[in-house]
């Protein structure tokens, strides 16, 4: 999504941008995103002398896997985007430096969404995960398996009585 400076500042009031983005590095990236539909753009574009400002919302749907479970799940994602970009070298530095007439907002709404991501994103609070002895998702049932701790000083026992009648 492009945004020409010269455009902005002639125009007469503040420039609305409705655009849809396709954000394929988020999906590439994040290990825990396996898919992402395109993110919509409702944006808001003003311009002062020699400083543009740039706000809005940002929404998407996002497919994460579990981080319990590994069983894929969508949820909704709405993210704020606000920035500034300015061509006077003596400006403070929260605002991006602009170096010529066309402002890229692509990567700063790569970056608004990347912030907003799930990093160990759960299906649901009650997911169960999967059983650390067989791999059996425990959202489905009971896998039979015995999950009791054992107390790693005694571990060296569990041999003594095998199966092969050896000891």
């Amino acid at each position: 999504m492009e945004l020409h400076v010269t455009d902005l500042r002639q125009a007469p009031g503040p420039v609305r941008l409705h655009e849809d983005v396709e954000l394929p590095r988020i999906v590439e990236e994040n290990p825990q995103v396996s898919g992402m539909d395109p993110v919509h753009c409702d944006l808001e574009a003003e311009a002062a002398q020699h400083t543009s400002h740039v706000h809005g919302l940002l929404s998407t749907r996002v497919t994460y896997d579990c981080s319990r479970c590994l069983e894929p799940f969508e949820r909704g994602l709405t993210a704020r985007f606000d920035e500034r970009f300015t061509d006077d070298p003596g400006e403070a530095d929260e605002e991006h430096h602009l170096s010529g007439e066309t402002i890229e907002l692509d990567p700063y709404i790569e970056q608004a969404i990347n912030l907003e991501l799930d990093v160990y994103p759960v299906c649901s609070e009650a997911c169960k995960g999967l059983c650390p002895v067989c791999g059996a998702n425990l959202n489905l049932g009971e896998c039979g398996c015995d999950r009791r701790p054992v107390d790693p000083r005694l571990d060296v026992l569990k041999d003594w009585f095998s199966d092969d009648g050896s000891k």
